[in-house]
């Protein structure tokens, strides 16, 4: 009998495929969840950064995707996740995905990029609909920006991807920023970035025919539209947390 470890994880080198294949799930204790491949592409129906458990409603996707990138001092931009459209598979991340693992369960990835080390978590508050993404510059030759774009669509989390977008609505005040889906009974996205010398770009935009890959493979409907609302720009410093 083979009593060696089992290593739950992904570390440069290992099979590309398993970015795609091998999968991570936080719970809050109500029914909501988040989960996604290691490769931050959505192949799922069910794959969301935050479904929320909501009463008489049921699990909701309420955020879809985060588009989350780099940009070094020099002005080089380097995206750390991945999507797959109609028009092929983007996978950037790959080139910079050091190492995945998992620390009680929870979800933690370790980028390279250029010399600067940046981590990424990703929490749950217990028995709330809050998801909390923490990133961390743990060294490098200087500060970066990190640039985190929300991608939405608001569903019913087992309703099909291919539903229609509803019309949605930014409002901000004080630094924090709400999305609402106009004449819907889906409650408000309520979005707040914590960081150094953040800002918000609005520049609405629809991401057109994102393809489910898994959801494809059983014969069901397998590509759909998302939109977001515009894109957060934060310094990430050693010592300083966003």
């Amino acid at each position: 009998m083979d009593d060696a470890p089992v290593r739950v994880g992904w570390r440069s080198g290992d099979d590309p495929e398993a970015l795609l294949d091998r999968e991570w799930l936080v719970g809050n204790g109500l029914g909501g969840y988040a989960t996604g491949t290691i490769g931050g592409v959505c192949t799922r129906r069910y794959h969301g950064v935050l479904i929320a458990a909501l009463p008489n409603v049921g699990r909701t996707v309420m955020l879809s995707h985060v588009r989350d990138a780099v940009r070094l001092p020099g002005g080089a931009l380097h995206t750390l996740g991945g999507q797959e459209r109609s028009v092929g598979l983007e996978l950037h991340g790959s080139a910079h995905l050091e190492e995945f693992r998992l620390e009680l369960g929870l979800p933690v990835w370790t980028f390279r990029v250029h010399g600067h080390a940046v981590e990424k978590r990703v929490v749950m508050t217990h028995r709330q609909n809050t998801v909390h993404l923490v990133y961390r510059l743990l060294e490098g030759p200087g500060r970066c920006t990190l640039e985190l774009r929300p991608d939405v669509h608001f569903r019913p989390h087992d309703a099909p991807v291919s539903a229609s977008l509803e019309r949605y609505r930014v409002t901000v005040e004080e630094g924090r920023y709400e999305l609402s889906a106009a004449g819907s009974d889906f409650p408000p996205l309520r979005l707040l970035l914590e960081g150094g010398h953040e800002r918000f770009v609005l520049e609405r935009e629809r991401v057109p025919e994102l393809v489910y890959r898994v959801e494809r493979s059983r014969g069901y409907d397998a590509q759909g539209d998302l939109w977001s609302p515009g894109e957060f720009h934060v310094e990430l410093a050693p010592g300083r947390p966003v």
